[in-house]
């Protein structure tokens, strides 16, 4: 029987094929902390997003 992300994730897949997936295998449910480098390197693949900030000192 599939887990509940495999269906949502398929099912999410079905309705939005130019969607991408990506899955860290271990990491917890926060990537943008636990693997904040490969997180951003994702981001910046999608076209269209930028840095909210050219100063990575400033939060926002």
């Amino acid at each position: 029987m599939e887990n509940t992300f495999t269906a949502s994730r398929d099912s999410f897949a079905h309705l939005h094929p130019e969607a991408r997936c990506y899955h860290f295998k271990a990491g917890s449910h926060f990537p943008y902390v636990t693997h904040s480098a490969e997180y951003t390197a994702i981001l910046e693949e999608v076209p269209g997003l930028t840095p909210a900030s050219a100063n990575p000192e400033v939060t926002l």
